[in-house]
């Protein structure tokens, strides 16, 4: 049962936060726009996370 788990350690990274100045507003996004409703209304998970995504980018750029 663990095995797969095992297997995957190699390839897992340290989380990175966000950068800049609207860093906490882009976990905020990603939470609330993307793994709420992936998760708990069974949006697309594709296309919610692409538009996301965007989001984000453009918050953390600035």
């Amino acid at each position: 049962l663990l095995l797969p788990a095992i297997d995957q350690l190699a390839s897992v990274e340290p989380y990175r936060f966000f950068s800049g100045e609207h860093a906490n507003e882009a976990v905020v996004l990603l939470q609330t726009e993307a793994i709420e409703p992936i998760v708990l209304r069974g949006a697309d998970p594709a296309q919610t996370l692409a538009e996301v995504a965007e989001r984000v980018r453009e918050l953390t750029s600035e």
